[in-house]
């Protein structure tokens, strides 16, 4: 990801934001309240919540795409909710967030 910029009216949000995540690697975001972690996770999901920048995701370029297209590539987002992954452990938890839903053909259902 490079360049990320969001910005609301004269308010800039996240500016030239840049990271890298590689295949298998889980990556943290961590910071106070109103530093900007939600609106780059929404940016992250959502071609269309960027004022600039690029987020190629498994080599797609994402561009303005809507969540559903960006989701295909293999991007996803869990709203917070603390009970949703109650009665699991801290690593069947992670376990599920790692997995990635493919469709089987309909021949196979």
């Amino acid at each position: 990801m490079t360049g990320l910029t969001r910005r609301y009216g004269s308010l800039r949000v996240l500016e030239d934001t840049q990271f890298t995540a590689r295949a298998g690697e889980l990556l943290s975001l961590v910071g106070p309240n109103g530093a900007g972690k939600t609106t780059l996770m929404r940016c992250l999901a959502d071609g269309r919540e960027r004022s600039r920048g690029n987020v190629p995701i498994n080599d797609h370029d994402t561009g303005r795409l809507s969540p559903e297209r960006c989701v295909g590539f293999g991007i996803g987002r869990k709203f917070q909710r603390a009970n949703t992954f109650d009665p699991l452990t801290v690593d069947e938890c992670l376990s599920i967030a790692r997995t990635r839903w493919v469709e089987k053909d309909s021949d196979e259902r």
